[in-house]
């Protein structure tokens, strides 16, 4: 059993923009399924969620959860959206959309792929999505951003060479 709570206010808005993010990127039909997931309150905090999982998707029941320590907004008094272009807010939406495969009933290769292809977009157009962003921030995310896309790429390349590596703890 599970114990789930609803997203805060902030952490709502954080999602929805995430989710926008998703959409303008090029991925309507993830970001429509997150959307509704949305809309239906089947987007949520687990407290019980293993600390090794960041977010987990039931494709039957419709639901993404979040561990608890994924910043989901900022501050504390009160909460606020996370800004859009920080990196927990980039990793957010690439979290989304990973998770989003699994709402459409993709596996583990699929949703990492996207992910992969995800911050490939986001690297070739950072102007288009985040074009009040320059400087030492825009340097600093750009760097995050591609370091974190070799980590993905090495994620789904196990998934392909062996699907079941993860449980097996290889």
């Amino acid at each position: 059993m599970t114990t789930t709570i609803s997203l805060l206010p902030a952490e709502r808005d954080s999602v929805s923009q995430a989710i926008d993010l998703v959409r303008a990127a090029g991925w309507e039909e993830k970001a429509e399924a997150l959307r509704k997931a949305l809309a239906d309150g089947k987007i949520n905090v687990d407290l019980d969620m293993p600390l090794t999982h960041w977010a987990e998707t039931n494709s039957y029941k419709g639901t993404v959860n979040f561990n608890p320590r994924v910043p989901l907004s900022k501050g504390s008094d009160p909460p606020k959206p996370l800004d859009r272009d920080s990196k927990d807010f980039i990793d957010l939406a690439a979290t989304l959309l990973h998770e989003a495969d699994h709402l459409l009933g993709h596996g583990e290769i699929e949703a990492y792929g996207e992910q992969l292809s995800f911050y490939e977009e986001l690297n070739e157009h950072f102007e288009k999505y985040f074009p009040d962003t320059t400087g030492r921030n825009k340097e600093s995310i750009e760097g995050w951003k591609k370091e974190v896309e070799k980590g993905y790429k090495r994620i789904r390349d196990r998934y392909i060479e062996n699907p079941d590596w993860e449980k097996k703890g290889k």
